[in-house]
């Protein structure tokens, strides 16, 4: 069968409808499946975008695929990236030859008629997650948009650097670019515009988006962006440790025998690599947890993928414009508790003390200089400054002391710092020029599902109302407790949650589906009145959310740490 501008051949055996697409690529034969809603739709898994980062290339920018000899068999889904393994899905495996994406259209179009592309990128804190979870297909035949999935390197794997030629890091981060680069040059065989491409991801994944807007790296390869639960100037994207937490892997798998706050040369960290390249790839990656005091393998600034930390790159208009930031449209969102994964990080801290071969009394005395330990470390990154007084640590940890009880207040500050405070950062970037389109979400809803201590929408679990992820895969992830399943009125947020992120991708609008329940609209984000969609079952346009912890971040904090006295009276 050939539709114009695409060579597309049909092929049915034993029930089955193979489908092969003729693209720069080569050919790739997917197959045609019927979703659970009784619509069909496309599906191409398994395609390699990059060589596999094995030998030389580990630790290692990834290279592009050569074209295919012959025809692809893009039947199933390849292994996940190699991470450990507590948070995999049934039969799901890992593997270091693990570049690959997957394509799922509704129809595959001629060009003149192209369909609107989505990339999604997961998340899972650069350390944990792949593509597996990702069930797009009520999305993709509901709203006829073009859904492509792809991994790339996480924890030391992805991101280890000794901060000098060696080995520079942000390997993860170049694989989400090869990826990009791989759709913006064959996605057109497929159906769809490789001119209109849009990308969306959540926590880690949500951050990653809001790093490719300010990466000169991608310049060029998307239009769109919606980045969820996380944000380039997140406090888990900065990475300040990055040679001790090579050292450290080295040293457990006999690379290294100096000490760990050693400072190397770039022969001793050339031998290093060429030693890690050896060990098998589990190895790496072998306990290695999410951390507050300094999250390990994360993005850092390389002078390449990030050519200075984000904080300062958001603040230069100029560079800005010069990646045209300021032509994308934006849709950003965050949850009413994502306060949630900060309680479970805590919690794990607490477990790791307490399994410790030490006393009580010992254990109580470490538990206590940690939390002393963290609000400082804290602010220090936030503000970016290793010499901070500790009268400027306690005054800001003050406000949060004040307003929450106990463990809470380093919960709360953490949350601010991770999530709400970077989302309002990037929010008022977005708004500085007024040909930017950008809108904020407030994932407000309080599910009936959800039981025990955790009330609203934790972490992640906005998910389930976009993507069809069984409640009891979600569950293990958010660490909730539940009961019973999603109600009628759940089903219609999933509806028009889809509807929004669809219209978002489709033309930069993400109110359309919604506007006759919003009769003044939708308004587009500004710094003055900071209007967003308060979203639930009877969403509305609010302002000015969380006034208080932005006036704190955007206001009171800078002029405290430049010693001004004219601001006392603005103290909260």
């Amino acid at each position: 069968m050939l539709i114009t501008g695409l060579a597309v051949f049909i092929l049915t055996v034993s029930c089955v409808t193979a489908v092969v697409v003729d693209s720069p690529f080569g050919r790739v034969k997917g197959q045609e499946i019927t979703a659970k809603n009784g619509k069909s739709f496309y599906s191409f898994q398994g395609i390699p975008f990059a060589k596999p980062p094995v030998g030389e290339l580990r630790f290692a920018k990834p290279v592009a695929h050569p074209k295919i000899a012959g025809t692809l068999e893009a039947l199933a889904m390849k292994p996940s990236c190699v991470q450990e393994t507590y948070a995999l899905l049934p039969g799901e495996e890992i593997s270091e030859d693990c570049l690959y994406l997957n394509i799922y259209a509704k129809e595959i179009r001629p060009a003149r008629q192209p369909s609107k592309v989505l990339v999604w990128i997961h998340g899972g804190g650069f350390l944990l997650g792949s593509y597996f979870m990702y069930n797009c297909e009520s999305f993709v035949t509901n709203h006829d948009v073009i859904v492509v999935t792809i991994s790339y390197r996480l924890g030391a794997l992805g991101f280890l650097s000794t901060e000098n030629e060696a080995s520079k890091g942000n390997y993860g981060m170049w694989d989400q670019v090869l990826a990009l680069r791989w759709v913006k040059d064959n996605i057109a065989a497929f159906g769809g515009d490789p001119n209109d491409v849009a990308i969306a991801g959540e926590s880690a994944g949500g951050a990653s988006v809001s790093l490719l807007s300010v990466s000169p790296a991608a310049t060029g390869l998307f239009t769109k962006a919606f980045s969820t639960s996380g944000s380039a100037t997140s406090l888990f994207t900065q990475y300040f440790n990055a040679q001790t937490e090579a050292l450290k892997i080295a040293k457990q798998v006999n690379c290294w025998d100096g000490e760990l706050d050693a400072k190397i040369s770039l022969r001793q960290s050339e031998i290093i690599v060429e030693c890690l390249r050896t060990r098998p790839a589990e190895e790496l990656t072998k306990g290695v947890v999410y951390k507050l005091d300094r999250m390990p393998f994360v993005p850092r600034v390389d002078g390449e993928f990030l050519p200075q930390s984000p904080l300062k790159l958001v603040r230069d208009n100029r560079y800005l414009e010069s990646l045209g930031f300021y032509e994308r449209s934006y849709l950003v969102s965050f949850n009413n508790y994502e306060q949630s994964v900060i309680e479970l990080i805590l919690y794990f801290h607490d477990q790791t003390i307490n399994a410790r071969n030490v006393s009580i009394d010992e254990k109580a005395r470490q538990k206590q200089e940690l939390y002393q330990t963290l609000p400082g470390l804290a602010v220090r990154d936030r503000l970016e400054v290793e010499d901070v007084p500790q009268n400027l640590i306690d005054r800001i940890y003050g406000w949060y002391t004040r307003r929450y009880i106990g463990v809470k207040s380093l919960a709360a500050l953490f949350t601010d710092l991770f999530f709400e405070i970077p989302t309002f950062e990037m929010l008022n970037v977005m708004s500085r020029k007024n040909s930017t389109n950008a809108r904020l979400l407030y994932f407000n809803h309080f599910p009936q599902f959800v039981s025990g201590s955790i009330r609203g929408m934790p972490h992640v679990l906005d998910l389930v109302y976009w993507f069809d992820i069984p409640l009891e895969v979600i569950r293990s992830f958010v660490g909730i407790e539940s009961q019973g399943n999603f109600t009628a009125e759940d089903h219609e947020l999933k509806r028009v949650y889809s509807s929004i992120i669809a219209d978002f991708v489709k033309t930069g609008n993400a109110e359309r589906s919604i506007l006759p329940s919003l009769p003044g609209g939708w308004p587009t984000y500004d710094p003055v009145e900071s209007p967003y969609l308060d979203f639930n079952p009877h969403f509305s346009i609010q302002r000015n959310l969380a006034r208080e912890k932005r006036l704190l971040w955007e206001t009171l904090v800078p002029q405290w740490a430049t010693g001004d006295r004219n601001i006392e009276h603005l103290e909260l």
